[in-house]
């Protein structure tokens, strides 16, 4: 699950950096103070969180992070349009929630060092 979760957020936040207009746009367009600000945040806390569940590198501090993001997000969807469409950043914020209990495991950076 982590090596998924990581390549998940890795391809979101990169789509983010590529898309980044876009995306204040969409962060504007929702009310939210400093969008540019904003949006740089999120995509760099996707990627580079991404990056750390992967490899399993501060893995319960990425995936905090994570989860809040992806709590907020579920709440902006589900505001905008609805169960039906919130289900993904509940799945992802659910995956979180398990990795910062669980931690990264035997086969990551962190596990090696035990």
């Amino acid at each position: 699950m982590r090596v998924v979760a990581g390549i998940i957020f890795i391809m979101a936040g990169w789509m983010k950096i590529t898309g980044i207009d876009m995306f204040v746009g969409m962060l504007d367009g929702g009310g939210f103070p400093l969008p540019a600000v904003l949006a740089w945040i999120v995509a760099i806390v996707e990627l580079l969180g991404g990056i750390a569940i992967l490899v399993g590198f501060l893995t319960r501090e990425s995936a905090a992070l994570l989860g809040i993001t992806m709590i907020v997000a579920f709440f902006v969807v589900l505001a905008g349009q609805g169960l039906q469409a919130a289900w993904y950043p509940l799945a992802l914020a659910a995956g979180m929630v398990g990795l910062l209990f669980s931690g990264a495991g035997k086969l990551s950076i962190e596990g090696a060092k035990q």
